[in-house]
């Protein structure tokens, strides 16, 4: 599944799960009071999109209300408007969105405003991360080589981390049969590097392989930061012994994420007629 897209049923998901299981959450960390969730990806070329609902304290159940009516404004170059409605595009679903596409030279930044049903404030930026390069992608002997670039990003600072998710899907004669994410960050200041991912057996599978997506994408830190947040929620929520995980976010006024991220692609075929 793309770690990146996901829906806000997610976190809804993490909750609830988390009480049924019957040990102790840390309400600190995991939202002792109501309040609101919001989560945007400006990706270039793309529409802007966003998902944003109330989230219920901790001890209650969780209803994910996509009918709230937010204010809400992007600011990338000029400002605008998204409507609200409900969006999906196959695999994901919106309430708020724009018919304009990202076009990431038109600013170094984003901006989002948005005030909600009662009143509340919620507030957010992005830095926009360099262009995502995938040098070269082979297979040999069952392992995948991703050669990539990680130049610094200059929107972000001095920070020397740069931070990314190689991504690899498969398809088979049944349809897809391979879906895999990694997330990694990468301290070398020049290129190519590579990343690699052994693909598992046609046994482990169930069947050949036909082709192969790979793709990079770069985060901003706050995205990366995100990211792992929710897999170690993931992980708290599936064992009882690891501790809960605060989510990480970067808006104010609302738990969630408002970042970008740029993306590079590249299909092998492995098997022809």
């Amino acid at each position: 599944a793309d770690m990146v897209k996901r829906l806000t049923i997610l976190w809804a998901a993490l909750l609830a799960a988390g009480c049924h299981k019957g040990y102790d959450l840390d309400l600190r960390h995991m939202g002792a009071d109501a309040g609101y969730f919001v989560e945007c990806y400006c990706v270039p070329d793309e529409l802007f999109c966003l998902t944003a609902t109330r989230i219920a304290p901790i001890d209650q159940d969780q209803y994910l209300d996509y009918s709230l009516e937010f204010e809400t404004w992007i600011t990338a170059g000029e400002e605008f408007r998204l409507l609200h409605s409900l969006y999906h595009d196959g695999s994901y679903i919106y309430n708020y969105a724009s018919s304009r596409r990202f076009d990431p030279a038109a600013a170094d930044s984003v901006r989002l405003r948005m005030t909600a049903p009662d009143g509340t404030l919620i507030a957010a930026s992005t830095a926009i991360p360099p262009q995502a390069e995938l040098d070269d992608v082979r297979i040999e002997a069952g392992r995948l080589t991703a050669a990539y670039r990680p130049e610094a990003n200059e929107a972000e600072g001095r920070s020397p981390e740069r931070c990314f998710i190689l991504s690899v899907t498969g398809w088979g004669d049944g349809g897809r049969v391979l879906s895999d994410d990694r997330l990694f960050r990468e301290y070398t200041e020049s290129g190519p590097v590579s990343q690699h991912y052994d693909i598992p057996s046609e046994a482990r599978l169930g069947a050949p392989l036909d082709s192969v997506a790979v793709e990079l994408k770069r985060l901003t830190r706050e995205g990366y930061l995100y990211q792992l947040s929710v897999k170690e929620a993931q992980a708290a929520n599936r064992d009882p012994l690891i501790p809960p995980t605060p989510l990480h976010g970067n808006i104010r006024g609302a738990l969630g994420i408002f970042t970008s991220y740029t993306c590079d692609r590249r299909v092998l075929r492995l098997r022809t007629e």
